[in-house]
Parts: C-alpha cells; sequence; structure tokens
C-alpha cells in the first residue's frame, strides 16, 4: 500500500456489566469579552490542591483557581472567561468524577491555544496532562498545530457522537450517544505513541512496531480499560478529512460511533490522525 493512501483501522472490545447512563445536554457558551477583574490580585485558572492555593475572589473547583458558575453572566467579571455549564464535555473533563452542582469558569480558547498541559474543550481550556510515566516522557508536549489539530478533531468526534444519525456501511445509523465523552491524558498519551509510530515506521495495523495492541498501550499509559475502540488515518491533510476516512470504514465508524464510552484521547503525528475511546 502506498504512503499517499489513506489508511484506518479500528478496535473494539465490551464489557458491559449493567452499565446505565444518564443523558447530559449541551451548552454553547459566548465568551463575554469583559475587561473587569474580580477581586484583587487573584490567580484565575491556576491549578490548586485547596483554597489557600488561591487569592483574591476565586476559589479551588475542579483543581483550578475559580468559581461556580451557571450561565456566562456569573463570569462576566473574570477577562477571557467562559461558563462550562455543568454535565458538559468542558466541565466533565475538567471535574472528572467530583461531583459539581453548577458549571465553572475557565479560561476561554481557540484550537490550538491552550497549554501543553491542557487542551481546549467546547472553547475552555481543561486539564489534559499526560501520565508522569517511562512510556509518555517523550510525548508530553506537541507543536502548537499538532495541538489545534487535535482539538479540532475532539470537537468534531464530540459533535458526531452527541448528534448521532451517523450509518455505518449498510448498517442503521447510529443514535446519540447517552453520555459525553471527555478528555483523558492516559488516553492522548496512548494516541500519540500509537501516532508516532505509524508516523515513524509505517505501521498499518494496530499492532504497532514494539509488538503492542491497543489494550497494551492503554496499559502503558496507566488506563485499565474494560471498553475501548481505536481507529487511525494517514495521509491525511486535515482533522476533518482524518474523521471522514475513519467513518468511511465500516468497522471503524462502528466503534467511534457506539455508546458506552466515556473517554477520549486523539492525536495528530505529521499527517497521522489518531482517535482512541475508552472506559474504565
Amino acid at each position: 500500500m502506498s504512503r499517499a493512501s489513506s489508511v484506518v483501522v479500528s478496535a473494539l472490545r465490551a464489557a458491559w456489566c449493567g452499565l446505565w447512563l444518564a443523558p447530559v445536554v449541551f451548552v454553547a457558551c459566548s465568551d463575554p469579552k469583559s475587561s473587569q477583574t474580580l477581586g484583587t490580585n487573584s490567580n484565575w485558572f491556576v491549578e490548586c490542591s485547596d483554597d489557600a492555593d488561591c487569592t483574591g475572589a476565586a476559589r479551588c473547583e475542579c483543581a483550578r483557581c475559580t468559581r461556580g458558575c451557571e450561565s456566562e453572566r456569573d463570569c462576566s467579571g473574570i477577562a477571557h472567561a467562559h461558563c462550562a455549564v455543568a454535565a458538559t464535555p468542558a466541565a466533565l473533563s475538567q471535574c472528572s468524577a467530583e461531583a459539581t452542582a453548577s458549571g465553572i469558569c475557565l479560561e476561554a480558547c481557540s484550537a490550538g491555544d491552550c497549554t501543553d498541559s491542557e487542551a481546549c474543550i467546547a472553547g475552555t481550556c481543561v486539564s489534559r496532562a499526560l501520565p508522569e510515566n517511562d512510556f509518555c516522557a517523550a510525548f508530553a508536549t506537541a507543536g502548537q498545530d499538532e495541538r489545534a489539530s487535535e482539538d479540532e478533531l475532539f470537537a468534531l468526534l464530540q459533535n458526531l457522537r452527541a448528534a448521532g444519525g451517523i450509518p455505518c456501511g449498510s448498517g442503521a445509523a447510529a443514535p446519540p450517544a447517552s453520555v459525553s465523552v471527555r478528555a483523558n491524558g492516559a488516553l492522548f498519551c496512548a494516541a500519540r505513541v500509537f501516532a508516532a509510530d505509524i508516523e515513524g515506521q509505517g505501521t498499518r495495523g494496530l499492532v504497532d512496531s514494539s509488538g503492542r495492541g491497543t489494550r497494551e498501550r492503554l496499559q502503558a499509559a496507566g488506563y485499565a480499560a474494560r471498553l475501548w475502540a481505536e481507529a487511525f488515518a494517514v495521509s491525511s491533510p486535515s482533522a476533518n478529512d482524518a474523521l471522514g476516512v475513519m467513518l468511511a470504514d465500516e468497522s471503524a465508524c462502528t466503534g467511534l460511533t457506539r455508546d458506552g464510552y466515556t473517554e477520549l484521547g486523539v492525536a495528530r503525528v505529521g499527517d497521522t490522525y489518531v482517535v482512541t475511546l475508552g472506559a474504565e
């Protein structure tokens, strides 16, 4: 197969064990662009472990110095802030399993704007640091163009799963996913490791040049998956093109649109794109 052609492969595994999933509502936020600041000497959006790490009116919510919100209006006194409404992708990604009765104010962004340890999800920077282990160490950073493509691919897949209606091959169209997937650093790590192997070694299957399959890469990243799916595309000029290639393959399409996943990692290395979905 020539390097100029696009390739997509997927892997699936499920262990449902009576899983119950509740539907969520997706809410779009606009940028208030406020010139005012709330409080004085406040270190908004920095990482924290408790309220003592924050100053001014900020409090430690979901490991960030911020405040709770239910709408953009609640964040309007904080410069460059969006309200990540509860149960939406940004709030789920930042708060993970932490229960929140409301959303939180987070720093506004466009694709590629956030730091290496963050992802731009639904217009807000959320924590997405890769695990600190030998497997992930070489992939903790990426260029701004690569991060922008990853942010774009994450949004495209998230929106596609939320909307449903995608037919895979001759099968029925997939219904909307019942739960929103959140960004997970371990899955980003596994996806980047695999993308680098595809790009550098010419891998064309789910087993990489070191003999590791999807599950082994997830385990090496520190993720104990009971359910997973993975797909890739090579020689793709954009995230949108890469996702189109993946969806054109019936097996990959079925994996990427299937319900039950809770977390998502994506990667771009060169012209190779990888999507890795999972649930522990």
